[in-house]
């Protein structure tokens, strides 16, 4: 017996099995149990989509804008939904929406796009990417730093916090500047005092050689400062603009805040460019 004696037994076993698999399988198309569960299967999937679907109709356009974008995160494995009482946002970190940001789609007219807020922390605004270069991840690590103190001054004094960082960030270039190293004074901001005891200020060319600017024993009391100054009845008109952070961005450079001319763009973009808006909610 050579080996193409085994060829026939071969052939036999699988034609045998290819008729047994036909017959089970026409056996189960047959199955009138099965069809009559198919049915009702399709039909109750048929009807849950319609129903679904009238549910969806009825919504506002900004609840069904709402909706649509929290599905396209969750699929995109981007957040994890978890909708209970107090609807919640799963991510890196957890992100409570208030009912406030579910029913208003904009920031006091200026942002149309919808962002996570207000949040228990802000991991999503300062977040370093790979791809960020040496000055971004300067900037997240100084958000990361002060959002809780410039979320604590808005709510204190009704400064948009947005408005205090974007500050912060443009005068002491995120820390890294000489006045802020030296004199803990990261607005910028300048002694106009005839009586200065010692420690209170020191020079720093500016605008002009004499520009004195104040001396604060921490990073902390240059923000209160600056809270403070904001308050004061050169600048206090401009919280009738509440969290509107381009008003107050324009309102700055009217009323002196600073000289240069395209210092309310710069704030825009730096607020923009990072999300501080968010930071307002």
């Amino acid at each position: 017996m050579n080996d193409f004696s085994l060829k026939p037994i071969a052939a036999f076993a699988n034609n045998q099995g290819a008729v047994i698999l036909r017959r089970f399988i026409k056996k189960i198309s047959n199955n009138q149990r099965l069809k009559t569960w198919n049915k009702k299967l399709s039909a109750y999937l048929e009807f849950k989509t319609k129903e679904l679907w009238q549910k969806f109709q009825a919504l506002s356009t900004f609840k069904q804008i709402l909706f649509l974008t929290l599905a396209y995160l969750a699929i995109s494995n981007k957040v994890t939904l978890n909708i209970g009482e107090d609807k919640q946002l799963k991510g890196n970190e957890m992100v409570k929406i208030s009912s406030a940001a579910l029913h208003s789609p904009t920031f006091e007219g200026n942002r149309t796009d919808l962002v996570p807020g207000p949040a228990q922390n802000f991991d999503y605004i300062f977040n370093i990417l790979p791809t960020d270069d040496e000055n971004t991840i300067a900037k997240k690590k100084y958000i990361k730093r002060f959002h809780k103190v410039a979320r604590q001054e808005m709510k204190k004094f009704g400064i948009p916090a947005s408005v205090k960082m974007a500050q912060a960030l443009l005068e002491s270039g995120a820390g890294g500047s000489k006045l802020a190293a030296q004199n803990n004074n990261h607005f910028g901001i300048k002694c106009f005092s005839n009586k200065c005891t010692k420690g209170h200020c020191s020079n720093f060319h500016d605008d002009h050689h004499k520009d004195f600017f104040r001396i604060y024993n921490t990073s902390w009391d240059s923000w209160r400062a600056h809270s403070r100054f904001l308050s004061s009845d050169r600048y206090n008109h401009l919280k009738k603009h509440k969290n509107d952070y381009k008003k107050w961005a324009f309102g700055l450079k009217e009323a002196g805040y600073a000289t240069d001319k395209n210092y309310p763009n710069k704030l825009i973009k730096i607020i923009e460019d990072y999300n501080l808006y968010s930071l307002d909610i």
